[in-house]
């Protein structure tokens, strides 16, 4: 037959011999049919007649529709691959599922066996550590024994599957139940696994993407170039476009296996409970365990993956940021594949390949740190596991961000009092630490503060003055853990999602750059926000700050202060921006003391300056003076500050003295928008008048030959050295500092 017919003969012949085995088949049983003339309820199709007629009507929609796995063999003798006559628009991939505790609770209540092996396999090892535990807290040797249970647990963990493993990670930021040894362990938990066997991967494929892997793609590795608990990673190039791309395939049964240990850690969550209540915490265990339910499913849905990385190109891939994300494309991604574009990069912490290319590490940390503090204070939507293998740098200097299976979202509320955090963290102003936390339900309302706040004063450093030694996030989150464990706090996911990532931050920060202070770097991001956003909690907290004398800075001004933030501020906001946001927080009336505060200390500084002009030339002003007093030296701190920040304002200073349009243009609405106001006018007026009063005080001194001292005495107040303030607080009681 072969000999005398075309293949297209061979292969209607084939057609036609299935279709009607089809038929055959389908006739063979009893069908239900419905009669022509009524709309009745189907009737039992029991006669010949009624099978043939049947049998006739589904050979039709075969004809229309042929069965996908129908194989043609052509002449040649070699069999055509599954799917060969698909093409993508018919393929018929896995539907997205969302967790549903409910519909698995269902599934698995079919399949007793399965669920008993698995909970025998989880629950032995698990009892045996809680036993051991619990013996340690009888003996009373539960503290000195806990590297070793800590230990014991992250070994458990390691081999218990993808779900159990992601659950650990989770648990790493849990200060709330879990002690430090405990969590500097399960840190170290990795989801490094070997990789499946690339034939199931071809296989998931064909499935969801309805052709033959070759029909898409002229090249795909033969094995892949990485691979997790959940998926692996294959280098492709597109046939259609020669475009390289980066191919993500799911583990197979990966669902299976996540949905089977979901069922399993909720069913016994009524132990969980228990265990937690007996270390004084009250929490929602079933809902811990669903909110990391509905991550994990997200994480197992490449759709939402392909959104996730979609949406941060949008807010965030930017040329002149140096960020950038791959491409994807939809009409190849299905639930269990991801096709994105290839990207060509090292490693942010490979510092040979960086330095072949001509870039620098501590520029691209710097870039990475600016770019993750946006995401969370700036725009909410933050990739939640930035390490080294998630950040690839280009030949160009652009750092690139990959798989967004980890993503999480801070509303603004949420950002607004991580801000107030970290500028109560910074300024060891733990009474509103506490209270801000109470704000943010981390702990009870009806918990007294008085006893966390001095444990906060006891476990964390200076974030700013500490030794470097000290000035990192790593120690910061093991104090403020310590304190968490200790009183009931109980963490929600957005904090803890911030946490991690920070802490995976940190981690590449400092192996990029060993000497690299992520708190530090971030300090003058905070101070921008601060001074631009409008939000009345931020300006109060920047209020709070600038009354506040903090006895780590020696008791510094409110002119000071104002001056240090503006300084760290300008790397992120031009001067007349931030001129044009202090003039709306401070030009309210309730605020007039203030500005008059400042006008007083802003004189005093200017005509300490001038005092020191000879010093101020030569660049000598930060020498001390023999017997200076405390004002004094208050006085050359604020001046220098002043220098700094002016130094920071020489491009805007150039532009306005070089004519720039732009810059005259805001320079003169803003200049306007003060001498409108009343209070503006005022303010002005006054501090003019007592700028000259200052001048011509200090002139009849030059003549008269008055000594620096008589001079003070005519507009200071009680000079007081240095040594004499420190006796006054140390026989006072007051810290030395």
């Amino acid at each position: 037959m072969c000999d005398t017919h075309s293949l297209s003969d061979v292969k209607q012949d084939l057609f036609v011999s299935s279709l009607l085995a089809h038929a055959l088949a389908f006739a063979r049983a009893p069908l239900r049919v419905a009669p022509r003339t009524s709309r009745a309820a189907p009737r039992l199709a029991t006669t010949a007649v009624d099978r043939l007629n049947v049998a006739r009507e589904l050979m039709e929609k075969l004809r229309a529709n042929p069965p996908p796995e129908v194989h043609i063999r052509p002449l040649d003798g070699r069999a055509s691959p599954p799917f060969a006559h698909s093409t993508p628009s018919s393929r018929a991939p896995q539907e997205s599922r969302d967790y549903d505790p409910e519909e698995s609770a269902r599934i698995f209540a079919t399949q007793p066996m399965k669920v008993l092996r698995r909970q025998l396999e989880l629950a032995l090892p698990f009892c045996a550590f809680v036993l051991s535990v619990a013996v340690d807290r009888v003996l009373g040797v539960e503290k000195q024994n806990r590297p070793k249970r800590a230990a014991a647990l992250l070994a458990f963990i390691s081999g218990c599957g993808p779900a159990v493993i992601k659950a650990g990670q989770a648990l790493s930021t849990r200060s709330d139940l879990l002690p430090s040894e405990y969590l500097a362990e399960l840190q170290r938990l990795q989801d490094d696994v070997p990789p499946f066997p690339s034939e199931l991967a071809y296989e998931v494929l064909r499935s969801e993407l309805g052709v033959e892997p070759s029909e898409l793609f002229a090249y795909i590795s033969e094995e892949p170039i990485a691979a997790a608990s959940l998926g692996q990673v294959y280098k492709a190039i597109r046939r259609s476009t020669h475009e390289p791309l980066a191919v993500k395939v799911q583990r197979p049964g990966s669902l299976e296996i996540v949905a089977l240990d979901l069922h399993i850690l909720r069913g016994i969550s009524g132990v969980l409970n228990t265990l937690i209540k007996a270390m004084k915490r009250d929490l929602d265990v079933v809902g811990i365990i669903d909110d990391f339910g509905q991550l994990l499913y997200a994480e197992l849905d490449y759709t939402k993956e392909a959104a996730h990385a979609q949406r941060f190109a949008e807010l965030y891939a930017r040329p002149s940021d140096r960020i950038g994300a791959p491409r994807v494309f939809p009409e190849l991604t299905t639930r269990r594949v991801l096709v994105e574009s290839w990207v060509d990069g090292v490693r942010i912490t490979d510092k040979k390949a960086l330095a072949r290319w001509g870039l620098e590490s501590d520029e691209l940390v710097q870039t990475l740190v600016r770019c993750s503090l946006r995401q969370m204070l700036d725009d909410g939507f933050f990739h939640a596991d930035p390490h080294a293998g998630n950040l690839l740098v280009t030949a160009d200097g652009t750092l690139t961000y990959i798989d967004f299976g980890m993503v999480s979202y801070v509303t603004r509320e949420q950002r607004l009092g991580l801000i107030e955090s970290i500028v109560h963290l910074v300024n060891r102003d733990f009474e509103l630490l506490a209270n801000l936390y109470k704000e943010l339900g981390f702990i009870p309302r009806s918990e007294p503060t008085g006893p966390i706040v001095q444990a906060l004063e006891a476990a964390l450093p200076d974030a700013l003055d500490a030794p470097v030694s000290e000035l990192n996030l790593k120690n910061v989150f093991a104090g403020l853990g310590n304190v968490m464990f200790e009183f009931p706090f109980a963490l929600p996911p957005f904090y803890t999602a911030v946490i991690r990532c920070l802490g995976v931050l940190e981690g590449v920060a400092l192996q990029a750059d060993a000497k690299f202070p992520v708190i530090r770097a971030a300090y003058p991001f905070v101070a921008a926000k601060l001074l631009t956003d409008p939000s009345p909690r931020l300006q109060q907290a920047l209020l709070d700050l600038l009354r506040k004398r903090s006895s780590k800075q020696g008791g510094a001004s409110h002119l000071t202060r104002l001056v240090g933030i503006l300084e760290h501020a300008l790397g992120y906001t031009d001067p007349l921006t931030l001129t044009e946001n202090l003039a709306q927080i401070y030009l309210i009336p309730e605020h007039a003391p203030l500005v008059r505060e400042l006008m007083d200390q802003a004189v005093d500084m200017l005509d300490y300056l001038a005092s020191r002009a000879p010093e101020l030339v030569d660049g000598a002003l930060d020498t001390a003076r023999a017997g200076e007093t405390v004002e004094d030296a208050e006085l050359r701190r604020t001046a220098l500050a002043v220098q700094s920040a002016v130094r920071g304002t020489r491009d805007v200073l150039g532009e306005l003295l070089s004519g720039q349009p732009a810059a005259h243009s805001r320079a003169q609405r803003l200049a306007r928008a003060l001498l409108a106001e009343p209070m503006g006018q005022q303010f002005v007026l006054d501090f003019g008048l007592k700028l000259g009063e200052r001048a011509t005080v200090r002139s009849a001194g030059v003549l008269l030959n008055w000594p620096e001292e008589q001079l003070n005495r005519h507009y200071r107040k009680k000079p007081t050295a240095a040594g004499e303030q420190e006796g006054e607080a140390a026989a006072k009681g007051a810290p030395r500092r």
